[in-house]
């Protein structure tokens, strides 16, 4: 991988200072709030972009979630609960939902 991220800089110069704005930048994993749930990836990811200067990488999301969404009723509680990293959905196609947390890295302080 960093092969591949040095040989494409020769091409693309401005992967230099992207790469190291993103590792300076303050990860964080965000609720999602109330009057988001139910609405796609894209629209949460640019309101967070535009108003709130955050850059949205990703959902962390619980199992039981998707299985529940997919129908209706409730299978086996007692399952065990897993919870995955789902890094660039589908925007439009990727709808939040409460317990969702979306990643997100801000800019660092000194900025």
């Amino acid at each position: 991988a960093i092969t591949s991220l040095v040989a494409n800089t020769l091409y693309n110069p401005s992967l230099v200072p992207l790469v190291t704005a993103l590792t300076m930048a303050s990860p964080l994993l965000l609720p999602v709030p109330v009057e988001w749930e139910r609405r796609s990836f894209a629209e949460f990811s640019h309101w967070l972009l535009t108003s709130k200067n955050m850059l949205a990488l990703g959902i962390y999301r619980s199992n039981k979630v998707v299985r529940e969404d997919a129908s209706s009723e409730r299978k086996n509680a007692a399952s065990a609960t897993m919870h995955y990293m789902y890094t660039s959905p589908p925007a439009f196609e990727a709808h939040l939902f409460r317990s969702d947390r979306v990643l997100v890295v801000a800019p660092s302080m000194d900025d």
